[in-house]
């Protein structure tokens, strides 16, 4: 049987692999414990999204991601069939969430219109969170 010799850099450069492997993996098992899945949901639509609470500062876009996704899933429901209930839930979150947003219309007093809303629901409803 032929012998296994080592020298000391090669121990040494295996036992840094396992320690640094051993820390990437506790870190990840870290991250993925402290996040936390939510859902929203409408009539029909449900959306799940995830996030790390300890996160500062990010809370507040996530949430406001999460609620122009279920706007835009309330947008085609709507558009299959006409529900008040829906209507308004949509126009509460577009007020809440998109006070900035206007889109091309002749006259002011279509901005906060149902249809116009629904039918720039992509740029009205943006789900894109910019992280500095």
């Amino acid at each position: 049987m032929a012998k296994i010799v080592m020298d000391e850099r090669k121990w040494t450069l295996v036992v840094m692999l396992l320690i640094v492997s051993g820390v990437a993996i506790y870190n990840l098992r870290n991250y993925i414990d402290r996040r936390s899945e939510h859902s929203l949901s409408f009539k029909n639509c449900n959306v799940k999204y995830y996030y790390i609470t300890k996160e500062a500062g990010l809370d507040g876009d996530v949430n406001r991601v999460a609620e122009n996704r279920l706007a835009r899933c309330l947008c085609r429901s709507y558009e299959q069939k006409k529900d008040t209930a829906i209507a308004r839930k949509i126009m509460e979150i577009y007020r809440k969430n998109t006070r900035d947003v206007f889109f091309n219309t002749s006259h002011v007093i279509n901005y906060n219109k149902l249809d116009s809303v629904i039918k720039h629901r992509e740029m009205v409803f943006d789900t894109l969170v910019l992280i500095d």
